[in-house]
């Protein structure tokens, strides 16, 4: 029930566009699902190399007794990250929810004297403090707290689902700060194209659309009173201008750029030499437009080392950014950023360039990958963001979400890829579809187990309670040999029933794969015959006559504790279910195991029983079927 209410914050938190919504979201849903406890919510913050309380909830109207109980308040207090113990530090660096030692003097890292801690402890009714992390990859955003009152205990599956929630909370914020990351990106590009020391414009039809600051500053003209105007504006003469275009748009045709060298004519009548370099907005369609860069020669040497710093800021640019960045041109990789290198498990850049494209895709995914390059080619617009499998340097399969674009790169069209490994978020979204067939095995489990107990148990129990009755308030009225007889009774059904809680609890530990197996060579006669020891005062109270024909000396590999109990509960089942004076007998057939070849030895209990119909044996060893 818990978990249908994961995807319905999943897509909450999947809109949010600021962290402290995430924190909210996450405070607001656990406070609606656990209403009588108290939530509080720490944000670190890397820059301060430290935490702070973010998030209070059901705490609102204690906060001013618990400010005066610590001298201020509450909310302005930092809890810086080095001050944290190795315990609390494994404590915050995964998603499970743990018990914290030391209750909220603990969690305070010590900054609140324990006398105070237990003062707003005895306030809040505090029973258990719990904490974990929300932490994604190597990412800590910040740290959940809960505070339960007195005699609350979290079942598995609340914890599971709150361990869940921190994951996604972890993962939405990862997402805006990828988001905010890829803004500041967008803003930095501006910023360069605005502030580099190159004359930098967009034209359409040969009127200027864009400028820079420096085209700006090169031709004394305001950008206003260039905006819209003809390129003509500012060349000294007809013949110039018709040579530039004519140039210009012939070398853009041929190669994809064209590189001019043109004199310009200033507001103020100077003439400067320009080197004028274009590229089309979309080699395909000349008219969408040309960013051209514009150069002025006349101090050569100056402009020359203005654009190789211009140059090293875009390469510095594309190097930190945190997505993979990857160009191909002719099929053939030609450049990879070292974010590509990493997400490729490739040690250097070298390993990668020169290498086929599509050797790193997997084949699986080849076919979908080529018709994408070729419609984005034929069509010269940028491929649709999608999910694509890559090969590693060491063969491992991972999920990139990828986009693509066409680009002109060093004077030939090519492809600039940007990857964004997305297989750790298709991991956790495995991962809560696992937990919940799980927990729901689990659920099933604890049924079957509770039905068992108030099945097998009551009937002896009952038993018990009706004879010590008996013994209690009629003792007097009995002969000797008949309470002796009463005294067997009680203690014949409390044998029974500790065997059967001793199997229950071994059911119950294979249940939750914490049962030992530990062979060992065994004489499988002996383990038969200990066995029918255990069960022949039930036999005879039945009178039935119980022998095997397991020979002596035959030796098998296998866990005592394990054979002995299953042998005991078929003969005990054997008895239950056999009528007065029947035959149970243990017989062994000597067999090879079809797939591994292995000599193994089947062990038979057999009855003169009730028996099983076809239809219960088919449902008898299915966990959501009590049978």
């Amino acid at each position: 029930m818990l978990f249908s209410h994961i995807s319905n914050i999943a897509l909450r938190l999947e809109r949010a566009t600021e962290e402290q919504e995430i924190f909210r979201e996450v405070a607001d849903k656990l406070y609606e699902l656990y209403p009588d406890v108290y939530i509080i919510i720490t944000l670190i913050s890397p820059q301060k190399n430290s935490y702070k309380i973010h998030v209070l909830k059901g705490l609102e109207k204690f906060k001013n007794k618990i400010d005066s109980l610590i001298g201020t308040d509450i909310l302005s207090m930092e809890f810086p990250l080095e001050d944290l113990s190795d315990i609390d530090r494994r404590l915050n660096s995964n998603s499970k929810l743990n018990l914290v030692r030391g209750g909220i003097h603990t969690v305070a890292q010590k900054r609140i004297p324990k006398s105070v801690s237990k003062a707003i402890e005895k306030l809040l009714g505090v029973y258990r403090v719990y904490s974990l992390g929300m932490v994604l990859d190597e990412d800590n955003f910040g740290n959940i707290t809960i505070f339960t009152r007195q005699g609350y205990h979290f079942p598995q599956t609340d914890i599971r689902f709150i361990e869940t929630l921190s994951v996604i909370g972890a993962i939405a914020l990862q997402k805006i700060r990828a988001r905010h990351q890829m803004k500041k990106d967008a803003e930095k590009i501006q910023q360069i194209f605005h502030t580099v020391p190159v004359g930098i414009g967009i034209v359409i039809d040969r009127v200027i659309q864009e400028v820079n600051e420096r085209i700006c500053e090169m031709l004394g003209y305001s950008k206003e009173e260039l905006m819209n105007q003809n390129a003509r504006l500012v060349y000294p003469s007809d013949e110039m201008y018709e040579y530039v275009g004519k140039e210009k748009y012939r070398l853009l045709r041929e190669t994809g750029t064209g590189q001019v060298e043109t004199i310009w004519k200033c507001k103020n009548g100077d003439l400067k030499n320009i080197l004028l370099r274009s590229s089309a907005i979309n080699p395909a369609d000349l008219s969408e437009g040309v960013i051209f860069t514009a150069l002025d020669i006349t101090q050569k040497k100056e402009t020359e080392k203005a654009l190789i710093e211009s140059e090293e800021r875009y390469r510095k640019l594309v190097e930190s950014a945190p997505l993979a960045v990857l160009i191909h041109s002719k099929g053939i990789i030609r450049y990879v950023n070292k974010k590509a290198c990493d997400l490729l498990n490739y040690k250097s850049p070298d390993e990668l360039i020169g290498k086929q494209a599509l050797a790193i895709v997997h084949p699986d995914d080849l076919a979908t990958t080529k018709a994408r390059i070729e419609t984005m080619y034929k069509t010269g617009q940028p491929a649709p963001i999608t999910e694509e499998r890559f090969l590693t340097g060491d063969n491992q399969t991972i999920t990139v979400q990828v986009a693509g674009t066409l680009i002109d790169y060093q004077g030939e069209l090519a492809t600039l890829v940007f990857g964004l490994d997305v297989t750790e978020l298709r991991s956790v979204e495995s991962e809560v579809l696992r937990y919940s067939k799980e927990l729901e095995e689990i659920n099933m489990a604890k049924d079957k187990f509770f039905s068992i107990i108030a099945h097998d148990l009551k009937g002896p129990f009952n038993s018990i309670l009706g004879f010590a009755d008996i013994l209690h308030t009629e003792f007097d009225e009995y002969s000797d040999e008949e309470r002796k007889h009463f005294i067997r009774n009680i203690a014949s059904s409390a044998q029974n029933t500790y065997r059967l809680l001793e199997n229950l609890l071994e059911w119950s530990r294979a249940q939750t794969n914490r049962l030992d197996f530990k062979p060992e060579v065994l004489e499988l006669s002996s383990v038969i015959n200990d066995s029918i020891l255990l069960v022949r005062g039930q036999a005879e109270t039945k009178d039935i006559h119980i022998f095997s024909a397991v020979e002596f000396n035959t030796r098998v590999l296998a866990d005592e504790n394990m054979a002995k109990t299953i042998t005991r509960n078929l003969l005990s089942n054997a008895i239950k279910f056999s009528k007065r004076r029947g035959n149970v007998r243990v017989m062994e057939k000597h067999i090879t195991h079809q797939e591994t070849r292995k000599k193994m030895i089947e062990v038979m209990v057999k009855d003169d029983g009730v028996g099983m119909s076809p239809a219960v044996l088919e449902q008898i060893f299915r966990i959501d079927q009590m049978i």
